[in-house]
């Protein structure tokens, strides 16, 4: 059945309002121009929990603009952007090396995205995770609990679940760097870290 794998995506916030302070212009990114199989190694070093798996990160990301036209309804397709998602799923199964490549795939999904070079920062992350179905929501949860998500506590599980403020997180200073090295854009705390995509799950979960 070959390793099983997830793919999760990672919700960040620019910060709009630095980029006001030094700049009239509306901020752009180049999306084809950061090192998309460093920050998956970074994010592997930053989250060690003692299982066996392996980062893959996409080598494309979803930009401010379409996150934020998604969640409006004024662009096609489900606000959390879980069919980008399933692009990565299905393309990890294909390409190899440290990089999952998806912008040939991600070229036909609605996107406000018309050019790489001068897109929106990135708001959505998306990365899959290879391990076992144990080693990998291990990595998640334990990612997730870094993060300070609550919904990630088991504590949660055994009371009511988690509330709708229990999903958000905090980006540490060593991630906000790394994303702002990478992007040239700077990041505020706030961030949310959810399973998108997966492949097929153990049987005794059918």
């Amino acid at each position: 059945m070959g390793a099983f794998r997830v793919v999760v995506g990672m919700w960040i916030s620019p910060d709009l309002a630095a980029v006001r302070r030094v700049s009239a212009d509306s901020p752009i990114v180049d999306h084809g121009s950061f090192d998309a199989a460093a920050i998956g190694q970074a994010l592997d070093e930053f989250n060690p929990c003692g299982e066996r798996i392996r980062i893959r990160f996409a080598d494309d990301t979803v930009d401010l603009a379409t996150a934020r036209a998604r969640i409006d309804g004024t662009l096609l397709g489900p606000p959390d952007c879980r069919d980008f998602a399933q692009a990565v799923l299905t393309a990890a199964g294909r390409s190899r090396g440290p990089v999952i490549k998806v912008r040939e795939q991600w070229s036909t999904l609605p996107s406000r995205k018309v050019q790489q070079a001068t897109a929106a920062p990135p708001s959505l992350l998306l990365f899959a995770l290879y391990g076992t179905f144990y080693s990998t929501m291990i990595w998640l949860q334990q990612f997730q609990m870094r993060l300070r998500i609550r919904a990630a506590e088991p504590m949660n599980f055994m009371l009511d679940g988690p509330g709708k403020a229990d999903l958000q997180g905090t980006l540490p200073r060593e991630l906000s760097d790394l994303f702002e090295a990478h992007f040239g854009f700077a990041y505020r705390p706030d961030c949310l870290v959810a399973r998108l995509a997966h492949s097929r799950l153990p049987d005794w979960m059918q």
